[in-house]
């Protein structure tokens, strides 16, 4: 249902090409049943028997987790999308703290990373707490950045989250080791449902996270660098400009 209220949106927009919005359809339903069979058949050998032995019974569990996850990431990206499409972006600026957010966003990722064996560092920088942002989509920009760099970092690998408020800009960066993106996709990556394999991995994603990321960025005013190279791994950065800190009733 959302899908072709997808399409019906898409399609009385001529400037989108028709064929894109196939391709993803086509894409999002073979990704989506990637994780829909390894749910199954982790949950098949779990009912045959693997639950009494305790090692087989934690590693798939853990695999039912991670595609559960990775299933709850594409559902929300398509109804953010849907939302995006329907009534705009809206931000609604609050005084954002910075330690607490990061904080709360690194939690979120503990467990994942030591599934994945991954190596997640994350660390705010800067004399000033506070950012002027909605707190709601700066979490949405972390998320769907530390999601990407998560799919895309093999074992081994490591992940890094940067928060900097200096006195007029705030950065946010996510850094991986991971397989990066092939050069000639780069300039394109941000293009509504634009997909990419990406070397060593079959995930491709839904085409939509970080298009999602630049709309949240550029109605902060913002801008959104990437850095990429094959095999090596990727470095995204969001750059908020500040203005004076907002008043609050314990203000006065």
């Amino acid at each position: 249902m959302l899908l072709r209220l997808i399409a019906r949106r898409s399609n009385a927009r001529p400037a989108k090409p028709p064929e894109s919005l196939d391709r993803f359809i086509a894409d999002f339903a073979h990704e989506f049943k990637t994780p829909i069979a390894a749910i199954k058949g982790a949950s098949e050998l779990l009912e045959d028997g693997a639950m009494e032995d305790t090692s087989s019974r934690t590693r798939f569990l853990r695999i039912i987790r991670r595609e559960t996850d990775r299933m709850t990431y594409m559902v929300n990206d398509l109804l953010e999308f849907s939302r995006l499409e329907s009534v705009g972006l809206r931000l609604r600026l609050a005084n954002c703290n910075l330690s607490e957010m990061l904080d709360t966003i690194a939690q979120k990722y503990l467990y994942p990373s030591r599934i994945e064996e991954i190596d997640f560092r994350h660390s705010f920088e800067g004399l000033e707490p506070v950012a002027i942002a909605d707190p709601k989509r700066l979490e949405q920009i972390l998320h769907n950045l530390l999601c990407n760099a998560f799919d895309f970092t093999p074992n081994g690998g490591r992940v890094s989250l940067l928060l900097h408020r200096s006195a007029d800009i705030l950065v946010l960066e996510v850094e991986d080791t991971g397989v990066g993106i092939p050069e000639k996709n780069i300039p394109r990556i941000f293009e509504r449902f634009f997909t990419t394999e990406r070397p060593g991995t079959t995930q491709k994603g839904t085409g939509l996270g970080l298009s999602i990321v630049m709309s949240i960025v550029h109605a902060h005013g913002g801008k959104l660098f990437v850095k990429s190279t094959s095999g090596k791994g990727s470095t995204f950065r969001v750059e908020i400009p500040q203005p004076p800190r907002l008043s609050s009733p314990e203000d006065a």
